[in-house]
């Protein structure tokens, strides 16, 4: 297989398609060490941040690539017929290229071949064809999170719980920007949609208020929440329990990527019980911008110095 070698099924197939998440670990980083997630949401974020921190996918830095694969049925010996096809959870490799088929997105229009979900590592970038394949369509990750700053981020939260809620710095967001109180201590915060009673009483917020104020946020452009959320988080995690997230830097980041943005004022988008959103809350004046884990080599089997001691 032109030097390619085939690791028969060796990752868990079947499971839930978490690879848009390779496009947000900042953003979910800081979520794991905000006082505003529940206990068992922490845990689900720490183990995938921990599994991710072990392997490439954390910092990809142009890397790691997700492909979608097309392979002619009949193309080798007992896949004649559309059921034979078996490659979930199958890993390629090549020198220190990995592949590995993650899920089926079904056929092609004709039904005469498959369409793959694969993870690509290649530590040069530079990728190039799988053989028996026709790649279709890639997103190269270029974002992420240096590991040795994603692995201190979680043994911190193990260690000391997550950090303190601090409102002076969703106040201070809100007095550099002007994005409005609620959208502030929801961004500051990093709250899911739909937070719990516990959650609520901490932040001081209404149940309705806080989700139109997160509707009015999540209304904003996707890449720029995420560096907002990437900027909050200090260049050394260890600050979030020691000072609070880095507005200074998000600010910055609001006045270069949002200042154009007109924005309706907080208090005139909800109604005097405070649960109706406006349909339309963002104008701008700037044109739009253009539009498993374990399968890929340890930092220690490398020999990585990070892991060193």
């Amino acid at each position: 297989m032109d030097g390619w070698q085939r690791d028969e099924r060796t990752v868990p197939a079947q499971s839930m398609d978490w690879t848009s998440l390779l496009d947000k670990l900042p953003e979910l980083a800081y979520r794991a060490a905000s006082a505003a997630t529940t206990p068992e949401h922490r845990a689900g974020l720490l183990v995938l941040l921990d599994t991710l921190a072990e392997g490439p996918l954390a910092d990809p830095a142009g890397t790691v690539r997700q492909v979608e694969l097309i392979e002619p049925y009949g193309a080798t010996s007992g896949q004649g017929r559309p059921e034979a096809v078996h490659r979930l959870g199958q890993v390629l490799r090549k020198g220190a290229r990995t592949v590995v088929v993650l899920a089926q997105h079904g056929r092609n229009s004709r039904n005469d071949a498959a369409r793959w979900l694969a993870l690509d590592h290649d530590p040069t970038g530079a990728f190039g064809p799988v053989p028996g394949f026709t790649l279709d369509r890639e997103h190269v990750h270029r974002q992420g999170i240096d590991r040795t700053r994603l692995t201190r981020l979680t043994t911190l939260v193990k260690e000391q719980g997550p950090a303190p809620w601090r409102p002076e710095a969703a106040e201070a967001f809100h007095t550099a920007t002007g994005i409005g109180p609620l959208q502030s201590v929801a961004l500051v915060s990093a709250a899911v949609d739909e937070p719990g009673a516990e959650a609520l009483g901490l932040l001081g917020a209404k149940t309705r208020a806080f989700e139109a104020a997160q509707a009015r946020l999540n209304a904003l452009p996707q890449a720029d929440r995420q560096a907002l959320a990437q900027a909050l988080l200090p260049g050394d995690p260890g600050e979030l329990w020691a000072t609070g997230p880095d507005v200074q830097a998000a600010a910055e980041v609001w006045r270069s990527r949002l200042a154009s943005l007109v924005r309706v004022p907080e208090e005139l988008d909800l109604d005097l019980s405070g649960t109706t959103p406006a349909p339309s809350i963002w104008s701008s004046t700037r044109p739009p911008r253009p539009g498993w884990a374990t399968a890929f080599p340890s930092r220690t089997a490398r020999g990585d110095p990070s892991c060193a001691g």
